[in-house]
C-alpha cells in the first residue's frame, strides 16, 4: 500500500493571525503542489473557528493546480443552499436581470408545492385552532423571502458610496424603496427584529470595515478566471447533473 500525503491549509492560522489574504493560501496550494503532495485540504467552521470559506477557495484552487486531489477537512454542507448561493453570487456581481429571472424561475417552480402546503396549513390551522405565522409567511412568500434580501443587501455597498459621494443616485434610491415595500409586509410573530432589517445591519456593518477585514470573495474571485458558457452548455450540464 502506497502512503500518500496531502496538505492542510492554514486558513484558521492565517485569520486568528489577522492576516486573510487569500494570495498566499493560493501559493501555499500552488506549493504543496510542486513538492509532491497528493492532496490539499481545507478545514470548515462556523462560529467556533473562524476561516476562509472552503469550497470558494478550494475553487480558486482548482483554477491553478492540474494534478494534486483537493478536499473540505469537514464541511457543514446544511449551511450552503445552492439556489440561494446561486442567487448571491448574482446580485453581488451586479447580473440584477438575471437575479431577477433566477427568482422568478424559482417562484414559479415551486408554485404547485407551496399551494399544496399552504392548503395543508390552513386546514392544520382551523383543526387545532391555532395560528403559525412564522410557517404561514414562509409558504405564503413562496420561499423566495431570502433572495429579495440579497438583492436589497448587495444595494447597500453603492448606496453607501453615493451618500459618500453627496449624491442620491439609482442604488440609493432604489435601496430606499425596497427597504420601504419590505415595512410594508409584517412577517413572524412580532417579538423578534425582521430578518432582512437583521441582515441589513449586517451588511451595513460589513461594509464599513476596512478591506483587509472584509470577506475574500471578491479577492478570490479575481483569481479565478470566467468561463463563459453558451445557452446550449449551460442546458446540457443541467441535463447531465438532472440524470446524476
Amino acid at each position: 500500500m502506497t502512503m500518500r500525503l496531502g496538505y492542510l491549509l492554514p486558513t484558521r492560522e492565517k485569520i486568528m493571525l489577522g492576516q486573510p489574504e487569500a494570495a498566499p493560501l493560493l501559493a501555499l496550494a500552488d506549493r504543496a503542489e510542486e513538492v509532491g503532495f497528493d492532496s490539499v485540504w481545507i478545514g470548515d467552521s462556523l462560529l467556533a473557528r473562524h476561516r476562509h470559506e472552503p469550497l470558494i477557495l478550494l475553487a480558486a484552487i482548482a483554477a491553478r493546480t492540474s494534478r494534486v486531489e483537493l478536499g473540505t477537512a469537514v464541511l457543514l454542507p446544511t449551511l450552503r443552499n445552492p439556489v440561494i448561493l446561486a442567487h448571491q453570487i448574482l446580485v453581488r456581481k451586479g447580473h440584477h436581470r438575471a437575479a431577477q429571472m433566477w427568482r422568478r424561475a424559482l417562484r414559479e417552480r415551486i408554485s404547485v408545492e407551496a399551494d399544496k402546503y399552504e392548503r395543508k396549513l390552513t386546514e392544520l390551522q382551523r383543526k387545532y385552532a391555532m395560528q403559525m405565522p412564522s410557517i404561514s409567511d414562509r409558504i405564503s412568500e413562496r420561499f423566495v423571502r431570502a433572495l429579495t434580501i440579497d438583492r436589497v443587501c448587495a444595494l447597500v455597498e453603492p448606496a453607501m458610496q453615493e451618500a459618500r459621494d453627496g449624491n442620491c443616485g439609482e442604488s440609493f434610491v432604489v435601496l430606499g424603496h425596497e427597504t420601504e415595500f419590505l415595512t410594508m409586509v409584517p412577517s413572524g410573530v412580532g417579538f423578534d427584529v425582521p430578518a432582512w432589517l437583521v441582515a441589513l445591519e449586517d451588511e451595513v456593518d460589513r461594509v464599513r470595515l476596512p478591506l483587509w477585514e472584509r470577506d475574500d470573495y471578491d479577492e478570490l474571485c479575481a483569481s479565478v478566471p470566467p468561463i463563459r458558457l453558451s445557452h446550449d452548455e449551460i442546458q446540457e450540464k443541467l441535463d447531465d447533473w438532472s440524470q446524476q
